[in-house]
C-alpha cells in the first residue's frame, strides 16, 4: 500500500476527518461519591472489521482504570456512546484481550451495534490482515474524544466533543507510530473555534489513527494503528509535557490479530 500518487498529503479534506471520526465512539463510565454525585470518565473506542471479525479496539490503561472504578461500591456503568445513542454493556463479558505493555484492548462488539450508535466499522482496502505499516510521510486521520470536550447537559446526560485532526506520520517503527502536530501549519476545516494552545486531549486514548492508501486505482483508507498517547498537560504544564510541543503516540494495527486477540509474541520479538 503507498500514500496516493506516492507523495505525502497533509491536507486532509473535511469528509476523510468525518470519516475518520464515524470509526470511533467515547467509551466511558460513572462513580457515584457517597453524596449522590456522579462522576464521569472516559477514553475512545475504535471499530474494526479484520475480514473474520468486528470489535472494539482501545488502550488497556483506559479499560484497566474501568476495571479498577468497577470494584468501588460507587460504581454505576460503563458504556459507549453514540448518536443519540448509548450501548450500556458489563466490561468483563466484552473482553476479548489486553496486554498492558502493548497498551491495546479488545472487546467484543457486533456490525448491527456500532450502526445502532450511528458510528461504522472500518474494513480498509488492504488485500489482507494486518495492513502494512504506515511509513513517514503517510497522510493520516486520527481522534477522539478528550475530557474536556465532555459536557453534562442534563441530569446524568452527556455530550463529548470529538478531535480529529490529520497529518503525516512523523517517525515510524515496528512498534509505534507518531504524528506531530505542527500550530504553524494547523488549520480548521471543521467545528468552530480554534484549538487552546497546550490543549489537553487526554481521552483521546484509544482513538483510531487511519492512513489514506491506494491499492490500484483505488483510492481508500486502512486502518494504521491505535493512540494511547498524546499532549496531556496538567495543572504545571511543565511537569506533564513540552510546551508547543504536541506529539500523538499509536501502537500499530498489526498488534492485533484478525480474532482480536492480541499479537503478544510479536511484541516480545521486537522487546525481548
Amino acid at each position: 500500500m503507498t500514500p496516493p500518487d506516492g507523495r505525502p498529503h497533509s491536507d486532509i479534506p473535511a469528509e476523510d476527518l468525518n470519516f475518520a471520526g464515524s470509526l470511533s465512539a467515547p467509551f466511558f463510565w460513572v462513580v457515584r461519591d457517597g453524596d449522590n454525585v456522579d462522576h464521569f470518565k472516559n477514553g475512545t473506542v475504535s471499530f474494526v472489521d479484520t475480514g473474520s471479525s468486528v470489535f472494539a479496539v482501545t488502550a488497556c490503561h483506559v479499560i484497566d482504570e474501568c476495571l479498577a472504578d468497577a470494584k468501588l461500591p460507587g460504581f454505576v456503568q460503563c458504556m459507549i456512546g453514540g448518536d443519540g445513542t448509548t450501548l450500556y454493556f458489563r466490561l468483563e463479558d466484552r473482553l476479548i484481550d489486553k496486554h498492558p505493555k502493548i497498551d491495546l484492548a479488545t472487546m467484543r462488539v457486533t456490525r448491527e451495534e456500532v450502526v445502532g450508535i450511528g458510528c461504522s466499522v472500518l474494513a480498509g482496502i488492504q488485500l489482507s490482515w494486518p495492513p502494512p505499516l504506515s511509513q513517514v510521510d503517510y497522510a493520516v486521520a486520527f481522534c477522539g474524544y478528550p475530557g474536556l470536550s465532555r459536557k453534562l447537559i442534563a441530569p446524568r446526560t452527556l455530550m463529548f466533543g470529538r478531535v480529529a485532526l490529520g497529518s503525516n506520520v512523523s517517525s515510524s517503527h515496528e512498534s509505534c507510530i507518531k504524528m506531530l502536530v505542527e500550530r504553524d501549519q494547523m488549520y480548521r476545516c471543521l467545528g468552530k473555534g480554534e484549538l487552546a494552545e497546550n490543549y489537553n486531549f487526554g481521552g483521546m486514548s484509544g482513538g483510531p489513527v487511519v492512513a489514506l492508501a491506494e491499492r490500484g486505482s483505488i483510492r481508500g483508507w486502512i486502518a494504521a494503528g491505535v493512540i494511547f498517547d498524546g499532549p496531556n498537560p496538567g495543572d504545571d504544564p511543565s511537569q506533564d509535557s513540552i510546551a508547543g510541543f504536541e506529539l500523538f503516540s499509536a501502537r500499530p494495527i498489526h498488534f492485533v490479530k484478525k480474532d482480536g486477540q492480541l499479537d503478544v509474541d510479536r511484541w516480545e520479538n521486537l522487546h525481548p
